[in-house]
Formats: structure tokens, C-alpha cells, sequence
């Protein structure tokens, strides 16, 4: 084993959750091009994960890197299964992709109050 092979078995792996597991198992199942963005993200996450410690400079612009391509996976499946106005979304847009954390930290802040209100939403992923 060289120095190189030493230093890379003291990373730190990412541990997934069985939920996100599931989620990183379904990718696999998505067409191209969505299928590679989707990919991506979870490999920019896995490195950035590995890497937090000796470099987080980097690690954290490939964590940003992951963000973005979680998104333009996203964009290009709600283009793919025609959602009203997902053509007006645009993959390779900063801002557009910028924008879709937020709404759905807004997204959830409107589900948590359904909930408070007596109302049962569930998730279903098909």
C-alpha cells in the first residue's frame, strides 16, 4: 500500500440513511440525463464528505457543486414529466438553481402547518 492508498482509507465515508439510500438506490432507475446530474450530486457530496477535514475549501465547493446538480437533475425531471411551467426552468442557470432550496425549505414550512391544521401528507416516491 503507497502513502497515497494510506490516506485515502482515512477518509471518512459518507453514511447514508435508509431513506437517502432508497433515494441514491431510485436514481439509478431514472433516464439519461437526469440519471447522470443525479449522480454527480451524490458523488460531489461523497467527496466533499471525505475531504471536510484537510481541505474544507474544497469540500465545500463541492458540496455547492453537488447542490447545483442535485437541481439540474430535478429541472430536467419536472421537464421530463411536463410539469406546468417547468420549461421555463433553465438547468444551466445559477439563480434558477439557487432559487429551488429555499422554495422547498418553503415547501415544507406550508406541509408543517397542513399538519398542525389535522391534515395527513405523505410522501410517496414512484
Amino acid at each position: 500500500m503507497n502513502v497515497t492508498d494510506e490516506v485515502k482509507h482515512e477518509l471518512p465515508e459518507l453514511q447514508l440513511t435508509e431513506f437517502q439510500s432508497k433515494i441514491a438506490e431510485l436514481i439509478g432507475k431514472q433516464l439519461e440525463p437526469v440519471r447522470h446530474s443525479a449522480r454527480m450530486a451524490i458523488h460531489h457530496l461523497k467527496r466533499a464528505w471525505r475531504i471536510k477535514q484537510i481541505d474544507p475549501e474544497l469540500a465545500g465547493f463541492r458540496a455547492l457543486t453537488a447542490e447545483e446538480e442535485a437541481a439540474t437533475a430535478v429541472f430536467r425531471s419536472m421537464k421530463r414529466l411536463k410539469y406546468k411551467g417547468a420549461e421555463q426552468l433553465k438547468d444551466r442557470n445559477h439563480v434558477h438553481k439557487n432559487a429551488l432550496v429555499p422554495f422547498a425549505h418553503a415547501v415544507g414550512k406550508v406541509l408543517q402547518l397542513t399538519v398542525k391544521e389535522g391534515f395527513d401528507p405523505k410522501l410517496v416516491i414512484k
